[in-house]
């Protein structure tokens, strides 16, 4: 003899004045609706539009795009592609300028590539050191590392180099000049 399922207990009508959806049901927003959302619907929509509004916030820096958060470089100092420059006002020989660049954890700057030679040849409004000088008949780096002559060549017979106009030109270490210092941001 088949048996009757056991009937289903009955749904109670929905309370509308509930913020919540009935039991068993999960609540959809949509036009027209005219029930609230639960609150865990809401604590994560909301969560959405924090962090949707924090990472269009973070990306803007300062107000333009691409700044570098405030506490990147130290006061006086510029911001360019990820590194931290200091241009000085003041003339030193090649020595003190290194040794200036040392004391505030950087270094006389060694130009990587053409575009950091472009920046620091549109910025300096003097004949700045940077970190290139002769050991032997070679000149290299403050680094270390040897110059690649494909990317500089310089011009002049002395053993320190710095930027002249659209150059990097070299001259004895003894003359005072104004410097460029370098430190990742």
């Amino acid at each position: 003899m088949l048996q009757r399922p056991a009937a289903r207990p009955p749904i109670p009508s929905p309370d509308t004045n509930s913020p919540y959806p009935p039991e068993g049901h999960k609540f959809r927003a949509g036009l027209g609706s005219s029930r609230k959302p639960a609150l865990g619907d809401l604590t994560g929509r909301n969560v959405m539009v924090c962090c949707c509004f924090l990472a269009v916030n973070s990306s803007s820096g300062k107000g333009s795009y691409g700044s570098p958060p405030p506490e990147a470089c130290p006061a006086d100092w510029l911001y360019h592609q990820r590194k931290c420059y200091y241009f000085s006002e003041t003339e030193k020989d090649w020595d003190s300028s290194w040794s200036f660049c040392s004391s505030h954890n950087s270094s006389l700057t060694v130009i990587e590539n053409q575009q950091e030679l472009n920046f620091i040849m549109k910025i300096t409004k003097q004949d700045p050191w940077i970190g290139l000088h002769k050991t032997g008949e070679e000149f290299h780096w403050v680094n270390g590392t040897p110059l690649d002559r494909n990317l500089l060549a310089v011009k002049g017979s002395g053993e320190c180099a710095y930027i002249e106009s659209d150059v990097v030109s070299s001259s004895g270490c003894s003359l005072t000049r104004g410097w460029v210092c370098k430190k990742t941001s």
